[in-house]
């Protein structure tokens, strides 16, 4: 079990903001060394051959530059994926099979590319950004789902245009092709 946040300590030993914990007993799991994030880590997923992706407000892990998005080893060692996010990263959602996390947050660029509140992240090697560039979010998304159909859920607080008349929560980005995408309304 990984835990992310803004804490100082577990178990009464210093441990900043990622720590790996025992799943029976709570205890700290001490074989995971991993650098310590300067800032808030908001949410973390695991891959299927243990490595750990996490997001947040961060800046460096272990003093090496990881802008809101970094990958660990299962022994907690930092890995390659170097992609910076320009603002905080709320929530991931991972397609483990197809290697890509998706991002939602309050950024405006990922990679350098323009990808507003929502971003998908190729995690070979150094990482890439995917081709998911939705237009019309104009605020920020807290919670992201994949449908298994080929398709994302995403919610926070924002509107979706052409339904910039009627508030959304909640609405549904099509992955069509891995390349085209459209936002439509789901509801209000």
């Amino acid at each position: 079990v990984y835990a992310g946040g803004d804490y100082s300590r577990v178990d009464g030993v210093t441990t900043r903001r990622l720590a790996a914990l025992d799943a029976t007993t709570g205890a700290r799991n001490l074989a995971f060394a991993n650098g310590t994030p300067n800032n808030p880590v908001t949410d973390i997923v695991v891959r299927a051959s243990g490595e750990v992706v996490i997001a947040g407000q961060f800046t460096t892990v272990g003093g090496v530059s990881r802008g809101r998005l970094a990958v660990l080893d299962a022994a907690g060692v930092l890995g390659p994926l170097a992609v910076t996010v320009n603002n905080t990263v709320n929530e991931l959602e991972l397609d483990d099979a197809a290697g890509v996390v998706y991002l939602g947050g309050s950024f405006g660029t990922v990679g350098g590319s323009t990808r507003a509140r929502l971003a998908a992240v190729n995690l070979a090697g150094a990482g890439s950004v995917g081709g998911l560039a939705v237009a019309g979010i104009n605020g920020d998304i807290s919670a992201l789902e994949l449908d298994g159909a080929g398709g994302l859920f995403i919610g926070g607080s924002f509107q979706v245009t052409p339904e910039k008349d009627n508030p959304a929560v909640i609405a549904k980005v099509t992955l069509a092709n891995g390349t085209t995408h459209t936002a439509r309304f789901v509801g209000g």
